[in-house]
């Protein structure tokens, strides 16, 4: 069942007043008003890194090439999506300044 017109625009005035009172709950909770699982995500990006590299050195010790290959494209997935996992604002370059992925 849709919300009224009324529903939505104080559910609106409910989303701004959060923003305005406390801004870090209302960016932790995100759009669609879930927590952001960015621990999971850590997880699984450090979990894939892991991989990975085995499956790397693995291809390194049997001179399988195609082998080493895919453990480099699978660190490489799982570095960016631990980097990504970090949120804006928190990765920084040596220099000091912040930066994005993309």
């Amino acid at each position: 069942m849709p919300l009224s017109e009324d529903e939505l625009r104080r559910l609106r005035e409910l989303e701004e007043n959060l923003a305005a009172e406390d801004p870090d709950l209302a960016r932790a909770l995100g759009k669609d008003g879930a927590p952001e699982r960015t621990g999971a995500k850590k997880v699984y990006g450090l979990l894939i890194i892991v991989a990975g590299f085995a499956l790397l050195l693995t291809g390194i010790t049997t001179d399988a090439v195609a082998l080493g290959v895919i453990g480099f494209l699978t660190a490489g997935t799982g570095a960016y999506l631990f980097s990504n996992s970090l949120g804006p604002g928190r990765r920084q370059g040596r220099s000091g300044h912040k930066f994005r992925a993309f």
